[in-house]
């Protein structure tokens, strides 16, 4: 079985695509086979980079680059928020027809064990498979149902992994939908492509455990044992340097400890003035 991964980013995120790809090749059965796409505008600088490291790894990389430079031209963007997160909400217009389902992965994500398993999620009808940050969102959960009217939706779900039923999306999600609600609640967005995403397809969600597929180091305890994946945007510099102690005992060097530290020193410094540390 080949597992189907999809990212979108801009060249900004090179090293970070980097670490996630290295973390689930480390969790990985050996036989396991890895096809890569990325969605891109324009084309990423470091793409013949980005294809050797893949091919490192044993994985296929496949760029994919989005031509239509008018494309969500008037959804809202920022800095935090640049054009790259949208395009996960039409990748179906862009991936190859034969594919029937592939796993959406941020690129600011870990992974800490074999995720193949719920790569094989029965989906049950649903367009798509997510988590729900419970106890971090309870309050804003409801917030957000006022918000985007989404009463009948389970709660608010992250779209940072986000498991995709191809052969129900093509089915289902329009440019036309999508563009249209931009036009109409583009204004109140807080997290844009998250708030479409749960605006319009939030009842055809199927709910997966956060501690599992989703965990977030920021608001949770993070001492405790975690099954599957972190997302560490917000991690903190000590759980950066264990992570890191723990690479350098599976005799992975000083070249990949870098590359970690070199994807995520940079978030940290920005967050609380802290200068890059030195690695070498």
């Amino acid at each position: 079985m080949t597992i189907n991964l999809l990212f979108s980013i801009d060249d900004h995120y090179f090293q970070q695509i980097k670490t996630t790809l290295w973390s689930i090749k480390q969790n990985s059965a050996p036989q396991q086979q890895y096809d890569v796409c990325v969605l891109q505008h324009p084309a990423l600088s470091s793409n013949q980079e980005l294809d050797q490291f893949c091919r490192q790894l044993q994985m296929r990389y496949f760029p994919i680059v989005i031509e239509d430079a008018q494309l969500f031209a008037q959804a809202p963007t920022s800095k935090r928020y640049p054009l790259t997160i949208y395009y996960r909400l039409l990748a179906h217009n862009y991936l190859p027809t034969n594919l029937q389902r592939i796993f959406y992965l941020d690129a600011d994500i870990l992974c800490i064990n074999d995720f193949s398993q719920f790569y094989q999620l029965d989906f049950q009808n649903n367009l798509y498979a997510a988590a729900i940050h419970s106890g971090l969102t309870d309050l804003t959960s409801v917030f957000n149902k006022v918000r985007l009217d989404t009463y009948e939706s389970e709660g608010y779900y992250n779209s940072g992994v986000l498991l995709m039923n191809l052969a129900a999306i093509r089915q289902t999600v329009t440019s036309q939908d999508i563009f249209q609600t931009i036009n109409n609640l583009g204004k109140f967005f807080l997290l844009p492509d998250q708030d479409i995403l749960n605006y319009l397809y939030g009842k055809q969600i199927l709910t997966v455990p956060d501690e599992l597929y989703n965990y977030d180091t920021q608001k949770k305890n993070s001492s405790m044992r975690l099954p599957v994946a972190a997302n560490i945007i917000y991690l903190g510099l000590s759980n950066i340097l264990s992570f890191c102690i723990i690479a350098a005992k599976t005799n992975l060097g000083n070249i990949l400890i870098k590359a970690i530290f070199e994807s995520y020193t940079c978030i940290i410094s920005t967050k609380h003035n802290k200068s890059r540390l030195n690695y070498s």
